[in-house]
């Protein structure tokens, strides 16, 4: 079995499927391993031999084989442009969404649905006899359903710096759903400058009035408060975590950075692929 591992954002997945189709297609898995799906017959071998998994989300056997997928947004956008060429704007936004569930199999069923939705089209998705279809659509809703639940209330507070005001808001989610959230803000509230920050995974995504979207991934908040421990030996545990500098000074200096920057240096493939960010 040979193990894809992705990193966990969009443009990593998809360049995690479009590594291991290269794989598949190019080197040629041992004889024996043809997959044939009902509705979609094709003539590659080695798909179901391969495994595409989040990285850390997973144990492995020690037989397995392991190829570390770093991410690349030509590679990704290639894939995203393929899905929404031959499948559709619906289908593709369905399955990006889907991509930021916290299930850890969701790039391996969206790897397994585009195999057999390449074969017969858009109406894959209605497919819903398939495991791999029930479960897209499971991810997509589940984001869905917890982002519409933050569009109304994120928790936005206002402060007041050097650079103007700014409203901060801060999240745990369960899913990654950082990305429709500052979509909807941005259609919502385009002339005011605010961030959003994902406590859960220290992700923030920054938008300034005129300036393409920033995002980031950098601890801007000091963590929840952890009991001591210590190791066995008396010494500290080293995971404790050090003590952070003002958060808000941290924030404006992020201000400021946009404000330098230019938009090649700033755009990001994760609202790209998302139809109508």
């Amino acid at each position: 079995m040979y193990y894809f591992i992705c990193r966990p954002t969009i443009s990593g997945m998809l360049t995690g499927i479009y590594e291991a189709w290269d794989f598949a297609l190019r080197i040629r898995c041992p004889a024996g391993s043809k997959v044939t799906y009902t509705g979609a017959p094709t003539s590659e071998t080695g798909h179901d031999l391969l495994r595409l998994v989040v990285d850390g989300g997973f144990r492995f056997c020690d037989y397995s084989k392991f190829i570390d997928v770093l991410p690349n947004e030509a590679k990704a956008e290639r894939v995203s442009q393929t899905i929404a060429k031959k499948l559709g704007d619906e289908v593709h936004d369905l399955c990006l969404t889907a991509m930021l569930s916290s299930a850890k199999d969701r790039v391996d069923t969206l790897y397994r649905f585009l195999l057999y939705a390449f074969g017969v089209g858009a109406q894959a998705i209605e497919n819903t006899e398939r495991p791999d279809v029930r479960r897209l659509r499971t991810y997509y809703q589940n984001v869905q359903r917890e982002g519409a639940l933050l569009y109304g209330f994120p928790g936005f507070t206002r402060h007041a710096g050097p650079l103007g005001e700014i409203d901060v808001a801060r999240i745990r989610p369960k899913n990654n759903v950082l990305e429709l959230i500052a979509r909807h803000f941005v259609n919502q509230r385009p002339q005011d400058t605010f961030l959003i920050y994902d406590e859960k995974r220290c992700l923030y995504v920054l938008h300034v009035p005129g300036l393409p979207l920033q995002h980031g991934c950098q601890v801007l908040f000091p963590p929840a408060v952890r009991k001591h421990r210590t190791r066995p030996t008396g010494h500290p545990d080293p995971t404790e975590f050090p003590p952070c500098s003002d958060p808000m000074e941290a924030i404006w200096a992020l201000v400021d950075r946009a404000c330098d920057a230019s938009e090649h240096e700033t755009t990001n493939i994760a609202l790209h692929l998302l139809r109508g960010a």
